[in-house]
Parts: structure tokens; C-alpha cells; sequence
């Protein structure tokens, strides 16, 4: 391009017309002859379109540049742009979803022309050589599915609108839903759930040639079913109380009292709490004020589809509204945070890599990552007056912008598994998006529960990791995860009873011993689960907390609180800052919980044999050493002693006795009692869910 002033302010004052949407059809003409004949007019365009839309960018957060007249936002952008300066880098931080509309026509326009006078001057360009490069590095080098995310030089790639909706309803109950498949209608649901599971696994042992575990005797059945159940192990008395009762049915009362103790509700909001916030303190969300709220839904028996809309579509202070912490916690960073969590807690799908490039071994796309993320990009964090956070959904509107790999900008709107919802910023996305997690008779949301569920009762999901479902992860016993998938939908999302049915079932009620033709049954080992054993899993920390209140001091369990039970806890777990708020509990096999567990003051505490204490009741019962013994091993291990480990502590008992002398005998005993209580907690099986 001529170097000269009169020249360049032509091509300035074209640009100015075509951002202001002013242009002739002679303008545009001449616009096109003067960037397709001269490099140098080609380089001034494309940096005035960048540097554009970087002020409209600017102007949405605040900055005020797009408001001066067109002559000083003119004077602004040569002062900016030196020919043939480098293009300045656009803002990592900007919102692009927060500009008004007239800012997102305008950059659309823009765009349009870009791309249009570009492709022209790649088809004209005498050599046959691309006309417009936009970075240093070649298309090939920049492969949309096999580079990492670059920005090679100050150059990028233009924007790439996705497909807008063409014309949308304001609601998504009023979209049609037209999927690309039709698949065939699925079978009525059998009468009875778990005699239909029961099938579909022992059809799995029947081809696999296995012959699984005979059910679990009464003490290990019942362990197993109060902590899965009520995050404790059993008491001393249900202990005694279940293995004297002969009535066949008795499995079945103690599920149906189980799941009506507050135990369940306070051990189910535990596990959720945890997998929605974390274990250590927010400096914004209010833990406990979730924790609540979640054992009031399990409580009541809320079904689960509203108990997530709460969730998602959550609006106003964590005062008034409990459910908020979840994405108070998670929506820093673009929501990146609060999209990534919602679908691997929810949903079981792992998207977080996917704001990247396309999932490697699922359907999975980076527009789908930016299409889920587009229903949270209205939601803004503000403070009261008293400086609590407030959730509040901006009257926003447009797409998402997002860049690809090879540094192309696209657009996604709001859309869920094919079903898209209005732009406009009329409309509550999150509101929208809680409807259509729930659509359907066997909605992803109800699958992922299911088989989050099934984990946490079996020790292994129908899928491994249970939060990375997909065709690339088939379940094990697919017939079984859709048949209870869709009896939890048609029972609208009933906690409580899919829980029944799951505890009913045979393989549950298996026992952790293996055979031979069985041992190999072990998903940790990487097999695929058969289910024709019990697969023991450790503890969570709560548990053991809980376990251990529950077997040292039963009488007084109402004395430790919520927060007694959290600042134990606090001492094994370290975050992380990462895009999803990251934890590690380092609690299970390591050295802070062994010492923990045998030298720890909690610990120290539970074997003082103080009123109300099970060992002060062990030893004021009447008998031998013998009756003392077992009342402690109830206590502790949910069973009576075998012959052989009776006969060893009580002789240990006695050694320790007579070994005293005569003024500290008494003294003696009870640290005896002591030394088996102590063992007894220290044991792999009592921090094992068998």
C-alpha cells in the first residue's frame, strides 16, 4: 500500500464505515479492490478488525472506548496500528458473552467481511499462495485435533460463528426434539427391579463360569449395610438385637430402619457435601449451610431431579438459598470451574479436557464443553450489604466465544444433548438447563446416579471410574443400569427406594470371601466386575470418626458435633488450586492416620473408662474375661470372637494381671481391656467396609 497519508486515510475512513454499518455498495467495492491489491492494506485491515473488536471486548467490561465519536476511536486505532505493525495480543480475561448486542453484530459483521475478503484474495492471489496468513505457522502445523492450545506470534486466527438456532422459542419446553437417531423403544420396566438385577448378574457368572461367594453371615452383612447406609457401623445392642432375631425378613427391617434413622440423611448429605464443595473450608461457599440443606432433601426424600435443579438453577444469597454454595464454590474462571464439576458429579462425564480439543475417545466435542458452559455465562457473583455472596443471573445474551486449538475464535450457544435454547437474555438459562437434565424416561442425570450409587454399596459401578461414562467405557452389566435407571426416573428420582433396591439385591448381599473360581473377580486389579463377591473398600475419614464414636461411646454420640467431626477431619486433607477446586484426603493406609488411630487424642479419649463408655460397660458386666471380651468385640468389630482369638486375648488379660502386683491389679486390668480395645480399633477391620 502507497505510503501515503491520503491513501491510508481513505482506507481508515472505509473501515470506519464498515464498523459503524455505514457502508455503500461502492465503498465496499473499493474496500475490497484496495485490500486485495496491497499487502501492506490487507495487514492494516486485519489488525483495524482486531484491534475492533478488542475495544468492543473492552467496552462490554467497562472501559467506555466504543462510545467516542468515530473520529477519535480513528485517531485512537492509527495511533495504535503502525504499518505494518504486529497485531496486539487479545485479552485473556474478557467476557465476550457480556457485550451488547449491537457490539456482537458489529463483530459479526466485521468478521463477515474478513472472512469474505479473504477467501477472495486467497482465489486471485496470483502465485496461488494463501492471501491472508494469519500467523507465522502454517494450517498443517496448526491441526484443530492433534496441537496443544498455541498462540504462535502476536497473529490469530479469525473469529468462526457456530450455527445459531435459526428461530427459538423463549422456553425449552416448547423446543421440538428432533434426535439425529431414533432408537427403539425400550421394554416395559419388569415388576420387580431387583429380581430383574439379580438376573442380568448371575447371567454374568453363568458366562463367565463363576461360581460366586455364598451370601455374608449376619455380623458382616450388617456392618456393611449401616455403613453404606449410615456411614456407622452397627451398635453393640442392633448388633445383638439382629443376630438373635430368626425371622427371615429381618434384612429387609434393617434397610427399612436404616433408611428412616437420621444417619442416613446425615451420612448421604456427608458424601455429597464432599463431592460438591470439598472437605476443607471455602473462603466464599458456606459448607455447613450446604451440608444442611442436603440432609434436609435426603430427609424428606426429595427426589433428585429437583434436588439438582436446586443446584443449578440456584438464584440469590447462600442465606436464603443453601443450594447457591455449590456454584459459589466453582464459578471462578469463565465457569469453567461450575461446567466441568456439573457434568462429572452429575452427569458421570468427564468434559474438563474438552474446553481444549475433542474428547479423545468419546462423542464429546469442544463445542459441546462451550454449548454446556454457555447456560452458566449469565451467572454473576455480587455481595450484599452484609457481604455475604449473591448468585444472580445478568439479563445477557448472545453466544459463547471460545478458541480451538489451531486459535480459531467460534461461537456456542446454550445446548444440551442436542436440544438448544433461546439467546435472548430473557431467558434463564441455568433455569432452563435444570429442566433438561431431567427429560426423558432415562436421562443421563438419573444413569449417573445410579451408577454412582451402585459404587458406593458394591465397591465397584457398572463403569471404571464411575465419572467417565461414555461408548468408550461400556458398562458391565448394561441391562441392569438401564432397567434401574428407568425404574428411578418412574419413580420420580425416590432416593430412598433405589437405595432399597440395591441392598436387596443378591450381589450385595455376597459375601467378601473368595473361591477359585472367583478370586479373580477384583476390579481393582483392573477386571471387569462380576459382582459374584463383596468387594471391600476402606472407610472414608467420616466413617472412621463416626465408627469410632459409635463403638467407644455410644451413649454419648450426641455430644460430638458436625464441627468436632470436621476438625478431625481437616487434618488429613490438602487442596489444591486447580480449574476444579481440587482435594486430596490422605487418610487411608497412611502414616498421619495410623498414628492418628493409635496414638491419637480421640483415640486416647474413647479408651477411658468413663460412664456411659463401652469399655466402663464391658467391665462392669458380670462374668469372665470371656463375656468382657465379646461384649468389647461386638462393640468393635460388629461379631463375636472366634474360639481362637478368645482364647488368645483372654489369655493376655490374665498375663498382664498377674503380672502386676498386688495394689495394681485392679489397674491392671483395665489397661489389659484397654490393650484389646486398642488393638481391636488398630485392626484393617475396623477401618474396612466388608
Amino acid at each position: 500500500m502507497s505510503s501515503s497519508p491520503d491513501r491510508r486515510n481513505e482506507l481508515l475512513e472505509l473501515l470506519d464505515a464498515m464498523c459503524d454499518e455505514r457502508m455503500t455498495a461502492e465503498q465496499c467495492d473499493r474496500l475490497q479492490r484496495l485490500v486485495l491489491r496491497d499487502r501492506a492494506a490487507r495487514k492494516l485491515y486485519l489488525d483495524y478488525v482486531h484491534l475492533h473488536g478488542t475495544l468492543l471486548w473492552d467496552a462490554a467490561q467497562g472501559d467506555g472506548l466504543i462510545a467516542a465519536p468515530h473520529e477519535a476511536r480513528r485517531e485512537a486505532t492509527a495511533a495504535k496500528i503502525a504499518i505494518p505493525t504486529e497485531t496486539a495480543p487479545a485479552q485473556a480475561d474478557a467476557r465476550p458473552d457480556r457485550r451488547s448486542r449491537r457490539a456482537w453484530l458489529m463483530t459479526a459483521a466485521s468478521v463477515a467481511c474478513l472472512l469474505m475478503i479473504g477467501v477472495i484474495g486467497w482465489m486471485l492471489r496470483p502465485d496461488g499462495q494463501a492471501g491472508i496468513t494469519m500467523t507465522e505457522t502454517s494450517a498443517d502445523d496448526l491441526s484443530d485435533e492433534t496441537e496443544d492450545v498455541v498462540r504462535r506470534g502476536p497473529h490469530y486466527r479469525p473469529v468462526e460463528l457456530g450455527t445459531r438456532p435459526a428461530t427459538l422459542p423463549e422456553y425449552a419446553a416448547d423446543v421440538p426434539f428432533n434426535p439425529p437417531v431414533v432408537a427403539e423403544k425400550a421394554a416395559p420396566l419388569p415388576t420387580d427391579v431387583v429380581a430383574f438385577v439379580d438376573g442380568r448378574v448371575e447371567q454374568g457368572w453363568k458366562d463367565a463360569s463363576v461360581t460366586p461367594s455364598p451370601l455374608a453371615g449376619d455380623s458382616e452383612w450388617l456392618r456393611r449395610v449401616s455403613l453404606d447406609l449410615a456411614g456407622r457401623i452397627p451398635t453393640a445392642r442392633e448388633v445383638e438385637e439382629f443376630l438373635a432375631d430368626s425371622s427371615p425378613e429381618k434384612r429387609t427391617k434393617v434397610i427399612d430402619r436404616l433408611l428412616s434413622n437420621d444417619d442416613f440423611d446425615r451420612h448421604f448429605a456427608t458424601v455429597w457435601t464432599n463431592l460438591l464443595v470439598g472437605r476443607a473450608e471455602s473462603p466464599i461457599a458456606d459448607r455447613g449451610a450446604l451440608f444442611a440443606f442436603l440432609r434436609k432433601a435426603f430427609a424428606d426424600n426429595r427426589g433428585w431431579d429437583e434436588t439438582v435443579a436446586s443446584f443449578v438453577a440456584a438464584e440469590g444469597s447462600i442465606d436464603a438459598d443453601p443450594a447457591a454454595n455449590f456454584l459459589v464454590a466453582h464459578l471462578n474462571n469463565e465457569a469453567v470451574p461450575a461446567t466441568a464439576i456439573t457434568a462429572r458429579v452429575f452427569l458421570g462425564t468427564q468434559v474438563q479436557c474438552m474446553q481444549c480439543h475433542h474428547h479423545p475417545f468419546n462423542d464429546w466435542t469442544q463445542e459441546d464443553f462451550w454449548e454446556l458452559n454457555s447456560f452458566f455465562q449469565q451467572t454473576e457473583l455480587t455481595r450484599n450489604d452484609v457481604g455475604k455472596p449473591v448468585l444472580v443471573s445478568a439479563k445477557s445474551g448472545g453466544p459463547t466465544l471460545f478458541e480451538t486449538r489451531n486459535g480459531l475464535m467460534k461461537a456456542a450457544y446454550p445446548k444440551y444433548e442436542g436440544r438448544a435454547i433461546s439467546d435472548e437474555p430473557t431467558i434463564n438459562r441455568r433455569a432452563e438447563l435444570a429442566k433438561l437434565l431431567a427429560e426423558g424416561d432415562k436421562p443421563q442425570l438419573a444413569v449417573a446416579f445410579v451408577n454412582r450409587l451402585w459404587a458406593h454399596m458394591l465397591g465397584a459401578g457398572f463403569t471404571t471410574p464411575i465419572d467417565d461414562m461414555g461408548p468408550h467405557n461400556p458398562p458391565s452389566h448394561p441391562e441392569a443400569l438401564d432397567v434401574l435407571s428407568r425404574a428411578f426416573v418412574a419413580s420420580d428420582y425416590d432416593v430412598k427406594k433405589l437405595v432399597k433396591w440395591i441392598a436387596s439385591t443378591s450381589a450385595y448381599g455376597r459375601s467378601s470371601t473368595f473361591n477359585e473360581t472367583n478370586e479373580a473377580d477384583d476390579p481393582v486389579a483392573g477386571e471387569l466386575p462380576l459382582f459374584s463377591r463383596a468387594y471391600p473398600k476402606p472407610m472414608s475419614v467420616e466413617q472412621v470418626y463416626d465408627s469410632l464414636v459409635v463403638a467407644t461411646r455410644p451413649e454419648s454420640r450426641s455430644s460430638f458435633s458436625n464441627a468436632d467431626r470436621d476438625a478431625w477431619v481437616r487434618q488429613f486433607v490438602q487442596t489444591y488450586e486447580t480449574d476444579e477446586n481440587d482435594e486430596s484426603v490422605s487418610f487411608s493406609g497412611s502414616v498421619p492416620a495410623a498414628l492418628a488411630l493409635m496414638n491419637g487424642e480421640t483415640v486416647r479419649e474413647s479408651l477411658r473408662p468413663e460412664p456411659g463408655t463401652t469399655l466402663q460397660s464391658a467391665l462392669a458386666a458380670p462374668g469372665d474375661e470371656t463375656v468382657k471380651l465379646k461384649k468389647l468385640a461386638l462393640a468393635m468389630l460388629s461379631r463375636p470372637l472366634t474360639p481362637k482369638e478368645s482364647a488368645t486375648l483372654r489369655r493376655l488379660v490374665r498375663k498382664s494381671v498377674a503380672a502386676a502386683p498386688p495394689n495394681r491389679r485392679q489397674v491392671a486390668l483395665v489397661e489389659a481391656y484397654q490393650d484389646a480395645m486398642w488393638a481391636m480399633l488398630n485392626s484393617g477391620e475396623f477401618s474396612t467396609v466388608p
